[in-house]
């Protein structure tokens, strides 16, 4: 049956006036599924204030968190700065304990020089490279630099010598060090050719110690840098 339009007006009014009226309406038209709707959007929104609640706690949770990571990264950067200060200081004592027992070890080699080199030379006897004629004239004529003359006086030791085999007189340039390395092999080498260029005699580049590397061993062959072993058995 149809409505008027003055009843559907009349049905509108009543429908704002009545409460019951308007649930029973609701309930003849709607669905359970949409009926049930309001209360489920309830339940969502229920859920989703609970989810923000443990969102919060979790985003709490993880900045003291993230302060104590904090903590511990400031801890072990503290850590390991006194680390490697300790580090440091070890390395620092071990280079001076390194040091007193290479010194000590050229001071027993020196003070028993000629026994030392007895294999190769005899009647070893120093020479003072400040008292050499030979030497203050090379310097004032330019024959010799300042450089040269500071870098033979930093030899170990020089000394005049006869050789065992021939008996000829030689001047030797000796470097000591418990390990020959390179550095030690080139420097006898070069400071040896500057005496010979200075004296116009034959100067012997040696070098001796407990042990000798690979490659200053190769070296020594190749500029005729001569070896000793200077073991400390050897040298007692």
């Amino acid at each position: 049956m149809a409505l008027t339009r003055e009843e559907i007006e009349q049905f509108i009014e009543a429908l704002q006036s009545d409460a019951e009226l308007r649930d029973r309406v609701r309930d003849a038209i709607l669905e359970d599924d949409f009926r049930a709707l309001p209360g489920i959007v309830r339940q969502l929104a229920e859920r989703l204030d609970r989810l923000t609640e443990r969102v919060d706690a979790l985003t709490e949770r993880l900045d003291r968190l993230t302060e104590r990571l904090d903590r511990l990264t400031e801890r072990v950067e503290r850590l390991t700065e006194q680390m490697d200060r300790l580090v440091r200081k070890v390395d620092n004592i071990d280079g001076r304990l390194g040091n007193v027992e290479g010194w000590q070890f050229e001071h027993r080699y020196l003070d028993n020089l000629a026994a030392q080199l007895g294999t190769l030379y005899r009647r070893v006897r120093e020479v003072v490279i400040p008292d050499e004629e030979a030497v203050a004239t090379a310097l004032h004529d330019g024959a010799l630099t300042r450089e040269d003359y500071v870098a033979v006086l930093n030899l170990d030791r020089v000394v005049r010598a006869r050789t065992s085999e021939t008996a000829e007189e030689v001047i030797v340039a000796l470097e000591i060090s418990m390990q020959v390395d390179e550095s030690d092999v080139q420097r006898a080498h070069d400071r040896a050719a500057t005496l010979a260029r200075v004296f116009g005699t034959r100067v012997d580049a040696v070098v001796a110690g407990r042990t000798i590397v690979p490659e200053a061993s190769k070296l020594a062959r190749d500029l005729a840098v001569l070896v000793l072993d200077a073991r400390e058995e050897s040298a007692a």
